[in-house]
């Protein structure tokens, strides 16, 4: 007030008051100090965009093509000079931000991939489809059998028809996690081209599966995000056999995808594009049934299916197969 700090209490949602004789002249100054943000999208915690006050800040990539979120380092954003001016560390190299306003005739990016929590290694998620559908952890929901899936007559897995039967598998199975294993035995009594062993997603442009057969005759791991160019693949030898009990695996970190047929590798794919974390809120995840409606039921039976919150080393992935085998 006319230069001076004045003392104001005001809570959210309430006016800030200022009483007093007013005179002819009086100025009123009303400051409104910012700092960054890191603002979180609703579908995903671990994907953020930072703004400073109302300002949405973005990072200017010149003529440099971006296929997924770059990972960025919040604690590394510091001040540049100017009001509105930052740098960060993304990818492990300096980006600058500033007003998305004023990016022009540039390549940009506004939404970035932030770290997920380290923790204790563990088994996230072991449904054994033994005859019940209870997680075997105690941390998960149930899973629900669906549109014609039984439980085999000796209670030793759930049985899909091919028609529609599949397992339901709970939301945010594999939500948080920058890498993974997923595991199971599927019995496959036919294989029919696109016909999923898992899919885990969001929508069908969202998704981290494992299909039976592709059109190029092999079985196949793939995961994408949405507004991702292309996808991360790893092809098999071959298709899933089918007609007898098959372990499958898959294994996903920074350094490596990696797709394990009965406890050997079969095929991988080095530095993916992408992390498991920008996969967001998995809604939609199922067993036998592929997110896209337009492809096949899988037939056959499936059982053991696992989910840890880290990459298997592949001795592990042999040591979990033969550990297994006849359970």
């Amino acid at each position: 007030m006319n230069g001076r700090a004045v003392p104001v209490t005001a809570r959210p949602g309430t006016y800030a008051t200022i009483e007093r004789r007013w005179r002819k002249g009086d100025v009123v100054e009303l400051t409104t100090p910012m700092t960054p943000v890191w603002r979180k999208a609703p579908d995903n915690p671990y994907i953020q965009a930072v703004t400073h006050g109302p300002v949405v800040l973005a990072g200017g990539y010149g003529d440099t093509e971006l296929n997924t979120f770059p990972a960025i380092d919040p604690r590394s954003l510091r001040r540049d000079g100017d009001p509105l001016r930052y740098t960060v560390r993304a990818d492990g190299a300096e980006v600058k931000l500033s007003p998305f306003s004023e990016i022009h005739h540039q390549r940009y990016n506004v939404y970035w991939l932030t770290p997920a929590p380290r923790g204790r290694r563990r088994l996230v998620a072991h449904y054994p489809l033994d005859g019940t559908a209870e997680e075997a952890t105690g941390r998960r929901p149930d899973v629900a059998l669906a549109q014609g899936a039984t439980w085999a007559d000796d209670g030793s897995a759930a049985v899909l028809d091919g028609t529609g039967g599949h397992v339901v598998l709970p939301r945010g199975l594999i939500t948080g996690l920058a890498e993974l294993t997923v595991a199971l035995w599927v019995h496959a009594d036919a294989i029919t081209n696109n016909a999923r062993v898992f899919d885990l997603g969001f929508n069908r442009r969202t998704f981290f599966y494992v299909n039976s057969r592709t059109g190029s005759g092999r079985a196949r791991f793939s995961m994408k995000t949405y507004g991702m160019d292309g996808e991360d693949y790893v092809d098999a030898s071959g298709a899933l056999p089918a007609g007898r009990w098959v372990h499958v695996a898959v294994t996903v970190n920074r350094d490596a995808a990696v797709l394990y047929l009965d406890g050997a590798e079969t095929g991988r794919k080095d530095g993916p594009v992408m992390s498991p974390l920008a996969l967001g809120a998995t809604s939609q995840n199922f067993l036998g049934r592929s997110q896209d409606t337009r492809h096949p039921f899988l037939r056959g039976r499936v059982r053991d299916f696992r989910v840890y919150d880290h990459a298997l080393t592949a001795a592990a992935v042999a040591a979990l197969h033969s550990e297994t085998q006849g359970a």
